[in-house]
């Protein structure tokens, strides 16, 4: 390969195109291994696709305008941009999906992701047997919210390379970013089963089965990744919500008690929280509130709360408060959480409720009317009902 970026900087472009197509022939990069962001393995895994159909599928062209690709190729793969200058020359000279391809990959590493767009659909009007083409297109489709014309390229995929795992990797994502949970719960199965060892997509069909309320399912899937990531504390916290969602409280309270042993983190102690608070164990909930602001830390250490965490805390106090029948410091505490979070909806929504029991009309109805605008459930119909 240095052979050939040598023959580059000497403006050798044939015997860089030599030394290229024998390299890329022989490499083995995983393009299953696709995850669609913009690491720095899916601009190789890109770069590769491209090579590939160049080396295998852009014969036949006239000799002027193969030459030209080639050159722009070459320049390409040596990441200079003038490439660019040689393939739109290409072509001029005669259109071909080789030169718009490589012209769609050059824009897509380079973020011009509107040209590329472009470029990928007219290398897919020449020869629409593309499949790195159509996922690329998926994706854009996805970024444009385009969600029927996403599903059709990730279709083309499949009718070009059943089974791609790379399909199911990332439509799955997507639907689950989307919360079609079903959706993506159905695609990283058909992952797994064609790659077992995908450790994010494991992870990504546990959280996908939680949320469409199959928490059996998910734990079973949970079992699986702590078995490969046994010091991943997190996967526990969903562990425990899983057994709330099967109503195993008690195994559930066993689960994140373990977890705050070993961590200052406050996702276990703001998940006994809120079962104390479902409990109407004001108290217990209150000490685990205490430990969120001021965790036990063993010598110098310090701390800091993140906002959200924070908010969060807040808000479990002022439950607590009402539950305590002090409403005035159930204000003071819900304030501190929106102050935290403004977009902390469910506290502001909380407050409104005391304000109302309250009688402080004015202050309920500005809290409500920020939640109408937020389309909050319940908030324009407590607005009317303080209106009266």
């Amino acid at each position: 390969m240095m052979r050939g970026f040598a023959y580059v900087d000497v403006r050798k472009y044939n015997e860089a195109y030599i030394d290229f197509r024998k390299v890329l022939k022989a490499r083995e990069v995983d393009v299953n291994r696709f995850v669609g962001g913009e690491t720095t393995l899916d601009q190789q895994i890109d770069l590769q696709n491209a090579a590939v159909y160049m080396v295998s599928h852009c014969y036949g062209l006239e000799e002027e305008a193969f030459s030209t690709l080639k050159k722009g190729f070459c320049l390409l793969l040596a990441g200079k941009g003038e490439g660019m200058e040689s393939l739109n020359a290409s072509a001029r000279m005669e259109p071909s999906a080789c030169a718009y391809y490589l012209m769609a990959t050059w824009m897509d590493m380079s973020k011009y992701y509107n040209d590329a767009m472009t470029y990928y659909g007219k290398a897919l009007s020449f020869d629409p047997d593309i499949p790195d083409a159509h996922k690329k297109m998926a994706l854009y489709y996805n970024q444009l919210k385009m969600w029927d014309e996403m599903d059709k390229e990730f279709n083309e995929v499949l009718r070009l390379q059943p089974e791609s795992p790379v399909v199911y990797r990332l439509r799955g994502m997507i639907k689950y970013e989307r919360k079609d949970y079903p959706g993506s719960v159905a695609d990283m199965k058909r992952l797994l089963q064609t790659d077992s060892t995908d450790v994010d997509g494991r992870k990504i069909l546990a959280l996908a089965m939680h949320y469409a309320s199959d928490y059996s399912g998910s734990n079973v899937e949970l079992e699986k990744l702590l078995v490969l990531e046994p010091a991943n504390e997190s996967l526990y916290d969903y562990k425990a919500r899983n057994s709330l969602g099967l109503k195993d409280t008690a195994n559930a309270i066993s689960i994140y008690r373990k977890r705050k042993q070993k961590t200052i983190d406050p996702v276990p102690r703001l998940g006994l929280a809120k079962i104390f608070v479902a409990q109407k164990k004001w108290i217990a909930a209150s000490h685990e509130t205490e430990e969120i602001f001021h965790p036990p830390i063993q010598g110098s250490g310090t701390f800091s709360l993140a906002a959200e965490f924070a908010s969060e805390a807040f808000f479990i106090q002022g439950q607590i408060a009402i539950g305590l029948n002090n409403d005035r410091q159930a204000i003071i505490e819900l304030e501190r959480a929106i102050r935290m979070l403004p977009m902390n909806y469910d506290a502001r929504y909380l407050r409104a409720t005391v304000y109302r029991r309250l009688g402080e009309k004015k202050n309920a109805a500005d809290d409500l009317q920020v939640l109408v605008k937020a389309s909050y459930p319940g908030a324009k119909e407590m607005l009317a009902d303080v209106g009266k």
